[in-house]
């Protein structure tokens, strides 16, 4: 399979879904209703299940330290 066929669509995708989820934070932000924001929305979640909720920052941080150096090193 061409990598193009699916890298390019993948990050398409994700492309769209972070202007899509600046779109809803931006009109959350400016509706000043209460639970509109991504964190009031994800805090009540976080404390029911705070183990799994460090663990997916954990690794969105690992991912977030690992990645420039694998796109940038060529690793």
């Amino acid at each position: 399979m061409v990598p193009e066929a699916v890298w390019g669509p993948l990050l398409a995708a994700v492309g769209a879904a972070v202007v899509v989820g600046a779109g809803f934070e931006t009109r959350a932000l400016i509706s000043r209703r209460t639970g509109d924001t991504l964190s009031e929305f994800m805090r009540p979640w976080a404390r029911r299940h705070p183990r799994t909720f460090i663990a997916a920052c954990a690794a969105l941080v690992a991912v977030g330290a690992w990645l420039p150096f694998h796109i940038l090193g060529g690793e």
